[in-house]
């Protein structure tokens, strides 16, 4: 038989483990900021909106939306 030799490796499995769930928090904030961008379509012609979000100290103050097709702007009531 051919000879074995031992390996070890350590892989800092507390690191590893911290590093996997940074991971799994950005992937799930990611697919849910991607959901929310295909949930907003004009209510007019269900073309895809551009938002503009407003912030002040890290706090929403105002979300303004626009369709380049109709050219609607703001005051959408996206809530129905």
């Amino acid at each position: 038989m051919g000879k074995f030799k031992v390996i070890d490796i350590d892989l800092q499995t507390n690191k590893l483990v911290d590093k996997l769930r940074a991971i799994s928090n950005y992937t799930s904030a990611l697919a849910d900021e991607l959901e929310e961008i295909d949930k907003i379509a004009c209510p007019s012609c269900g073309s895809a909106l551009d938002i503009e979000t407003l912030f002040a100290d890290d706090i929403i103050i105002q979300k303004n939306f626009s369709c380049k097709k109709c050219v609607i702007q703001s005051g959408l009531d996206l809530e129905k």
